[in-house]
């Protein structure tokens, strides 16, 4: 048996709680966000694809079955953080993508529902 130090983790701060108020539920792809400055937590369901989501500190995320959220601008500079989301899959087949560098603090729920 072979033993070692643990690593020391550097102590980050907790993320600022989300300022939205909305939480919206997205069932298609012809559906709209609205303003993600008013957004808190952010659903969506089979027909709605993936969305593009700004830097901003918002709540709770759920991607279900094969829909997802894209993170950050194609080329861009660190955007610095995009607190706190906390992303739940359901039914498998969740989607997040970044696009540029990100510094992000989240937690990851996941969670899964079977027709069996």
């Amino acid at each position: 048996m072979t033993r070692t130090d643990a690593l020391v983790m550097p102590t980050v701060a907790a993320p600022p709680a989300p300022t939205g108020t909305r939480s919206v539920t997205i069932n298609n792809s012809s559906q709209n966000t609205g303003d993600f400055a008013t957004l808190r937590n952010l659903t969506l369901n089979s027909s709605a694809g993936n969305r593009a989501i700004p830097p901003g500190t918002y709540g709770n995320f759920t991607a279900n079955s094969g829909t997802g959220f894209i993170l950050g601008v194609t080329g861009g500079t660190d955007l610095g953080f995009i607190p706190s989301p906390r992303a739940q899959e359901k039914n498998h087949s969740g989607y997040l993508e970044t696009l540029t560098v990100l510094r992000l603090r989240m937690s990851l729920i996941r969670s899964s529902s079977s027709s069996k």
